[in-house]
């Protein structure tokens, strides 16, 4: 959906470490994203949802979204209440099968516009990039692990006014899982609008640092 890029990904080797570098930042993302129950798993459920009521066809790999959704949904649940935790290896899978199923589902549905899929997994990816770029203007190392995610801050704000830590952590994760929501609802209503979406994604991004600072 985007000339310059399209020229390229007509090339398999391009295409091959492009989707492969695509996926990777969002498996490190979301394995950032994971540092407060539901956040993770809240929002692929959220993507799974707006594709199920958006009655386009889902990922050909798939027998069946919905039990994939209801899977998904008793895991949240689980997590809601402290009972089980994806980890980074759940992570890894979650989000690397999130990654083939978006891909599939653009792929099968060429009415869609790819800058969709930025839409639907912008959030993951935009914290991987963040967390790179805030570290390195302080001269940290990338890979040293910090408090100063955007999750980690609300959760703290969240503390404040609750002293119960359980539900302070599970609290902050629905409340993210609520923000999220909004865009990409919206961003799937438009599907096929390339300049909205763009305006749609810049939007989220433009918020998430506002907030972040404030």
């Amino acid at each position: 959906g985007v000339f310059f890029l399209d020229y390229y990904i007509n090339n398999k080797i391009f295409n091959l470490i492009f989707t492969t570098l695509c996926i990777t930042i969002l498996i490190n993302g979301s394995n950032f994203c994971d540092g407060v129950n539901c956040n993770v798993v809240g929002y692929y459920i959220v993507i799974l949802i707006a594709v199920l009521l958006s009655d386009f066809q889902t990922a050909s790999f798939l027998p069946n979204t919905k039990l994939i959704l209801i899977s998904f949904f008793v895991f949240y649940i689980s997590n809601l209440f402290q009972k089980s935790f994806l980890g980074d290896n759940g992570t890894y899978v979650v989000s690397l099968f999130m990654s083939l199923f978006i891909i599939s589902f653009i792929n099968i549905n060429k009415n869609i516009s790819p800058l969709l899929a930025l839409n639907l997994l912008w959030y993951p990816a935009f914290e991987n990039l963040f967390t790179i770029v805030r570290r390195l203007n302080v001269n940290k190392k990338v890979y040293v692990a910090d408090e100063l995610h955007f999750h980690t801050l609300l959760k703290n704000k969240v503390s404040k006014l609750n002293k119960n830590l359980k539900i302070s952590n599970s609290l902050t994760g629905l409340i993210l899982n609520l923000i999220m929501s909004i865009g990409i609802f919206i961003s799937i209503k438009y599907y096929n609008d390339s300049k909205l979406l763009l305006t749609i994604l810049l939007s989220n991004i433009i918020i998430y640092i506002l907030i972040y600072f404030l």
